[in-house]
């Protein structure tokens, strides 16, 4: 058990699943292709328009570790029967609702009798039925959002496209429905403290609130 593993000066106080890569490396599990094939992000995008008709059927649509539900539901639930948080990596929509339904696994199986806390990490592509899921699962989503501001112009143009990267770290609508949320800066991606010239626990709340791109375009 995970928990045998603590000592005296050392608590085992949860686990983290990486479910799928970054959204900047295509490598982000999305449950639609990204905006600008990976192959053609280099090219020339003026005249780029988005063919309706890809889908993850027939190209990548990014990376999932745990191609086994059956496992990971089972990794889950025996984690969670130890009272132990339980934390995963999940920066594409498709890979939360990967995790969100072995979360509903484990809540209805497991034994556990305290109140350990499911933990999103990055959760950058969540979709509003899925903040609707964590309210009712009582999971808690950490949103990464100074990507609005680094990246968030390429989010726009490359990876997710203006519909998707407009509603990046959508830490609006879960205040709406009441789900807590935490943000961070995932240092060393963003460097804790100062990062070129800039305060990165600022830009924490600023990207959050304000949601503007470095070049100044707002998402949202």
């Amino acid at each position: 058990m995970v928990a045998n593993y603590s000592t005296s000066k050392v608590k085992i106080r949860g686990a983290k699943f990486i479910i799928d890569g970054s959204i900047n490396a295509f490598t982000a599990y999305l449950t639609k292709p990204y905006w600008v094939p990976a192959a053609n992000q280099y090219n020339n995008l003026s005249n780029y328009t988005y063919d309706t008709n890809r889908s993850c059927q027939t190209e990548s649509c990014g990376q999932n570790n745990f191609p086994y539900p059956a496992l990971l539901n089972s990794f889950l639930t025996t984690i969670h029967d130890q009272n132990l948080d339980i934390l995963a990596h999940c920066n594409g929509d498709a890979a939360t609702d990967y995790y969100l339904n072995a979360v509903k696994v484990a809540r209805n199986n497991s034994k556990a009798t305290n109140d350990a806390k499911f933990i999103i990490i990055h959760a950058q592509a969540a979709r509003d039925d899925q903040l609707d899921t964590m309210k009712q699962l009582g999971a808690n989503p950490s949103f990464f959002s100074p990507q609005i501001y680094y990246w968030g112009d390429i989010h726009y143009k490359i990876t997710l496209g203006p519909e998707r990267a407009n509603r990046l770290n959508p830490a609006k609508s879960a205040l709406k429905r009441k789900v807590l949320y935490t943000l961070h800066n995932d240092s060393p991606v963003v460097v804790a403290g100062v990062y070129n010239g800039r305060n990165t626990f600022i830009d924490i709340l600023d990207a959050s609130i304000n949601r503007k791109t470095s070049s100044g375009r707002v998402l949202g």
